[in-house]
């Protein structure tokens, strides 16, 4: 399996003309570059990033951004909904004619799992204590990013 380290806007575009499957590191200097370039533009709709637990930095979301804008998918696949913010970031900077789509857990299993998993304290030092976390306040709360959605 191919590993590779994108470091360059150049980088970038010879490895999508190769096509070869392998593991890429994207650093995002090189797609800020690629994004300048292509003349796509620099801004984006983003809302305040949560601050608890599980959620998105603000360079990931100006990384996901920058994709969306030079790749223009069609399609948009998202595995783990949590509470919907990266989701409501995808449908708010794609195009409008972009399907996003978007896999979570069923509720009624993490609920199951019981809600002895409610201390955030100790999800912040215990990896696979977190992973129960936020399964459980994914279930509880529901995805809330998207309740307000087409609402401004």
């Amino acid at each position: 399996m191919t590993y590779k380290l994108l470091e360059s806007e150049q980088d970038f575009l010879t490895t999508l003309e190769t096509n070869i499957p392998g593991i890429y590191q994207v650093k995002l200097r090189a797609i800020l570059e690629l994004a300048e370039s292509k003349r796509v533009g620099s801004s984006f709709r983003a809302h305040l990033p949560p601050v608890g637990l599980g959620s998105i930095t603000l360079v990931d979301q100006i990384f996901l951004v920058a994709m969306l804008k030079i790749l223009s998918p069609r399609n948009i696949l998202e595995i783990g909904t949590f509470k919907g913010f990266t989701t409501r970031l995808l449908l708010e900077n794609s195009s409008a004619h972009a399907i996003v789509t978007t896999v979570d857990l069923p509720k009624e299993k993490i609920l199951a799992a019981g809600e002895e998993a409610r201390d955030e304290t100790r999800a912040r030092t215990d990896g696979k204590y977190n992973d129960q976390y936020l399964r459980l306040i994914h279930a509880i709360e529901g995805p809330t990013h998207l309740l307000t959605l087409g609402n401004g």
